[in-house]
């Protein structure tokens, strides 16, 4: 079974792939829509991360995605630094 971080993980790779080829820029944002529409499920159930004050984060793929990595605001990391990857929230025992 895949879990939804390895889905989100797809979703960045394809964007990196798409904003690091040699298509034009035109068809470049045609592409990032339509992936946007794909994986369009992320941005309602998963990338509406809460604030979690103080808790601690990492690079390590969790359930818990920090806040500010929607599908939109990782095509402009990537473009932006192409070895650009998420931070999830540490999953801590209470």
């Amino acid at each position: 079974m895949i879990c939804v971080w390895q889905c989100y993980g797809m979703y960045i790779d394809q964007v990196r792939e798409v904003v690091t080829s040699p298509l034009q820029e035109a068809h470049i944002g045609h592409v990032l829509v339509q992936l946007q529409s794909v994986f369009a499920a992320l941005d309602q159930h998963y990338t509406n991360a809460p604030e979690r004050p103080k808790a601690p984060m990492s690079k390590e793929p969790s359930s818990m995605l920090c806040p500010g990595q929607t599908l939109k605001e990782v095509e402009g990391r990537i473009s932006a630094d192409p070895t650009w990857s998420p931070e999830y929230f540490v999953a801590t025992d209470q």
